[in-house]
């Protein structure tokens, strides 16, 4: 008995040595090897049985007996290219480097997945420390031919992406020259053409460098690739002025392409490059001194209109704008639809949504362009969508809620709703014109139903009127609140319903 528990201990000792010699082993092995085929050449090219008091185990050759094994296979394999990159591992592990490097580019050739091989071939040059060979063979990743199977992947997933940033990491963290970077940088752009991004970081490198002829260079060549940018070519050209050493002329690009309705990106670099050279009370005096000369200057009134928005001011903003009405009021100057749709938009863009309304609603009525109405139902639409819970003011105070409905609003434009175009107007301020279904719900409980309150006859002479207009009454109606003119609403609703608007433009569906 003693002896069977001497045996049975002694054989459990050996099993649980042999299943920590198992672990440290599949461990210390690499994770491919794991994966090798039972019983075939390639088990046979990388282990060996060896006797234990538990039993046989594989056991790894070492590099001096698998790289023979490994020749032996490929003369009886020519086509399995991957047995080369295999032999150039254990020739790497047998210090062999000259036959590693030879086999890696045996693999880089002749592998059908060429970019992958590549890749290898570049990570075995940074093994070795070898910048130059890396970048080289990184290179020809990165210049490859677009993969038909990434046409959906994001840029920063692709391959030829990501071997330029790998190139430029290798160029930092070896310190190599300036003229490495240009000339990667060049060939990224002539891979990605259409990448504005990479644009914006060659001139901050080139800008870094002190290259102000090369930067300029890349300037005219963004404004060829893209004519219709107005917002980086000004930015970068004033960046380049400015870190040349002409703080004069960095602020003169600035100022020659100044607009009154400016990119926001645009406005903050200007003021930043104002704040930073301590010219922005300079700024603010010019642009006061340009009014008092002329009132009706734009510019100016939108200069001064800038100077407190990015100061945070908006109340000097919004009275920058007060103060160029007032004088055109005062003056009896008549209104153009430019410097209508400029104080509209410059009231939007701080969000005094009632007055930027007011002056959309004059630009509706305007002469002065063709296009003046479209741009003024587009912007009473937006304000809509963007701040849906602002009241929009007309004359002297809010559209009321009429105590009988089909009473006249007594407002001081109480002309204006009487005006034909009042249609297109009015609709804006429930919808974006035709598309009266999918619009309407969002407003119905903080403005739509007020439109009840009007006179129908203004709102149901345009069949795009009668949809949303016999939607507010047929609410009103489930709710047991009958209207008078709810008969000659549902005649023309159901006549326009098979004529005019059966289905809306955009899309067939039916108005609800």
């Amino acid at each position: 008995m003693k002896y069977f528990r001497d045996s049975a201990a002694h054989t459990l000792s050996s099993m649980r040595m042999r299943r920590w010699m198992l672990g440290a082993f599949a461990l210390a092995i690499a994770g491919w090897i794991r994966n090798i085929e039972s019983a075939s050449g390639m088990e046979a090219a990388f282990f060996r049985m060896m006797s234990l008091p538990g039993g046989a185990v594989p056991f790894r050759r070492p590099p001096s007996e698998t790289r023979p094994a490994l020749t032996e296979l490929i003369k009886s394999q020519p086509r399995n290219i991957d047995l080369y990159s295999l032999r150039a591992l254990e020739d790497e592990q047998q210090l062999d480097f000259t036959a590693a490097e030879s086999d890696w580019k045996t693999y880089a050739v002749n592998s059908s997945d060429k970019v992958n091989a590549e890749v290898a071939l570049a990570d075995f040059y940074h093994r070795r420390l070898r910048p130059g060979d890396e970048i080289k063979t990184l290179s020809l990743v990165a210049t490859a031919a677009p993969i038909a199977a990434e046409t959906l992947t994001p840029l920063s997933q692709q391959q030829s992406w990501g071997a330029f940033e790998r190139i430029f990491k290798i160029i930092q963290d070896q310190g190599l020259s300036k003229d490495n970077s240009i000339a990667q940088y060049r060939a990224w752009i002539t891979r990605y053409p259409q990448e504005s991004s990479l644009y914006a970081r060659f001139l901050q490198f080139l800008v870094a460098q002190k290259e102000y002829a090369t930067a300029s260079q890349l300037i005219a060549s963004y404004n060829k690739q893209f004519p219709g940018d107005q917002v980086f070519p000004v930015k970068a050209k004033a960046m380049v002025e400015y870190r040349e050493g002409s703080v004069r002329e960095g602020l003169v690009v600035y100022e020659q392409s100044f607009q009154p309705l400016w990119d926001p990106e645009l406005v903050k670099s200007y003021f930043d490059l104002l704040r930073e050279t301590q010219s922005l009370r300079k700024f603010l005096d010019q642009a006061r001194a340009a009014q008092n000369a002329n009132p009706e200057d734009l510019n100016a009134m939108a200069r001064i209109f800038y100077y407190y928005q990015q100061q945070g001011k908006l109340d000097g903003a919004r009275q920058a704008v007060a103060d160029f009405g007032l004088h055109k009021e005062v003056s009896k100057s008549a209104w153009t639809s430019r410097e209508l749709y400029i104080c509209a938009r410059l009231l939007e863009d701080i969000h005094f949504y009632p007055e930027s309304a007011r002056y959309y609603f004059a630009l509706y009525n305007s002469k002065g362009s063709d296009n003046a109405q479209v741009q003024a139902i587009a912007g009473l639409a937006d304000i809509l969508l963007t701040a849906p819970e602002t009241p929009v003011r007309f004359g002297s105070g809010d559209v009321p809620r009429h105590r009988h409905h089909g009473s006249r609003a007594r407002l001081p434009e109480r002309h204006a709703l009487s005006d034909p175009e009042y249609n297109g107007a009015g609709l804006a301020l429930f919808g974006r014109g035709a598309a009266c279904g999918p619009i309407l719900p969002p407003f119905t409980s903080s403005g739509v139903d007020r439109v009840a309150g009007h006179p129908l006859s203004q709102f149901i002479r345009s069949p795009r009127a009668s949809c949303p207009v016999a939607s507010v009454l047929c609410r009103r109606r489930r709710k047991r609140r009958r209207h008078s003119r709810w008969p000659r609403v549902s005649r023309r609703f159901s006549e326009s319903a098979t004529t005019d608007f059966g289905r809306s433009a955009n899309g067939g569906r039916l108005c609800t």
